[in-house]
């Protein structure tokens, strides 16, 4: 079989919120694997109102199908019944069935979510491989789960990390080695060839926090505990949140609680490149993760990065060199980070071309193109 006549089916398992970092890197390999002729399909989570970057999808001729995020009250009632049970009557499976594709690229953030659709590729003897955006020493498998999860992974194809911790991690909670993992890295939002001058100083010192509104992911509460320390409030800071998320409402409440003012929250910005000419730091208190491209990003735009040791956060920062280390994502890690970058601010642009100069010297200038070409390679 020819590679134009080959079929790949693209599944997106997130549903915290309509987009994030984890849709960039299997949206763009979806039009990249199209417009060199293979057949390309999508499957996400429904939302009410559609991202433009799924409209974008749908433009290019791939067929995208959206699923509710829980099952009707009816489907709960008909799946149940023995007589549906008799008829293997099954949505998603019927719909794998009918495409019959020759690969399934399953991205999912949560270790687990992406459990279903591999199972039924597995019964259904369809090839597949997944993409694991983020992990947690959190999400340990209950041992009724454990089997199911195994069985997944061994079973795929390739097992793609997005940092060398998760990859790890994701062995431990297996209990066995996965020698067909790897890790790879998504792709960036910005031209970084052409560097982004340091903002003029005023006096203020500028911060941002660019991740979904999602603290218990990304920990912007702490941010805002730490701007209620009295010495952080007597200093000239401030920090601006980017991103949208389902927790937004208690972050606004929680500044009010805390009387923090030197805090604002800008909503969805489409363009990094306009945030980083006016913010000289990337504060990012992580609870857990896979490795966010926001670090990815502030590094090629030659700004700090104060971020917490967990996921991959860490694998490209060396500590008090291109960026700086939160042990823990807990207060007293992190206003001890954020201490050590304080009495260092006059070096803050020298760190951020160091931390430039290391991001574009260690990472692959195309993950896009490296991840289809390994998709194409397990087709072939």
């Amino acid at each position: 079989m020819i590679l134009h006549s080959k079929n790949i089916l693209f599944i997106s398992t997130m549903s915290s919120t309509p987009w994030g970092g984890s849709e960039e890197l299997w949206t763009r390999s979806a039009v990249s694997l199209k417009q060199i002729g293979l057949k390309v399909s999508a499957s996400i989570v429904q939302w009410r109102t559609e991202h433009h970057k799924i409209r974008d999808l749908r433009n290019c001729g791939i067929a995208v199908k959206a699923w509710p995020k829980s099952k009707s009250l009816i489907d709960q009632i008909i799946t149940k019944s023995p007589i549906a049970n008799l008829l293997n009557i099954d949505s998603k499976s019927f719909y794998l069935r009918r495409l019959n594709p020759d690969l399934v690229v399953i991205s999912q953030g949560y270790i687990l979510d992406g459990v279903e659709w591999a199972m039924m590729c597995i019964n259904l003897n369809i090839p597949f491989c997944i993409i694991v955006h983020a992990n947690s020493e959190q999400w340990w498998p209950e041992d009724i789960q454990l089997g199911f999860i195994r069985k997944c992974y061994i079973s795929s194809a390739r097992i793609f990390c997005v940092s060398k911790a998760n990859q790890e991690l994701l062995e431990w909670q297996c209990g066995i080695h996965l020698p067909h993992s790897e890790v790879i890295i998504n792709p960036w939002n910005f031209d970084t060839n052409t560097p982004i001058q340091w903002p003029k100083s005023d006096g203020l010192w500028r911060f941002a926090c660019v991740a979904r509104l999602d603290q218990r992911a990304k920990g912007q509460d702490l941010i805002i505990r730490l701007l209620a320390m009295e010495k952080w409030r007597l200093r000239p800071i401030h920090v601006n949140c980017f991103g949208q998320g389902p927790l937004s409402q208690s972050l606004v409440n929680l500044a009010k609680m805390k009387d923090v003012t030197r805090i604002s929250f800008s909503g969805y910005v489409d363009s990094i490149a306009n945030i980083w000419k006016d913010h000289e730091v990337l504060l990012l208190p992580s609870r857990f993760e896979g490795l966010p491209i926001a670090i990815i990003e502030a590094m090629m735009a030659a700004r700090v990065v104060v971020t917490t040791n967990v996921g991959g956060n860490a694998e490209h920062i060396i500590d008090n060199i291109n960026g700086f280390i939160a042990n823990a994502p807990t207060l007293d890690s992190l206003d001890e980070a954020v201490e050590r970058a304080w009495q260092v601010r006059s070096s803050w642009e020298d760190i951020g071309i160091n931390a430039r100069q290391h991001i574009i010297s260690t990472i692959n200038c195309d993950p896009v193109l490296t991840f289809c070409e390994k998709l194409i390679n397990i087709l072939n």
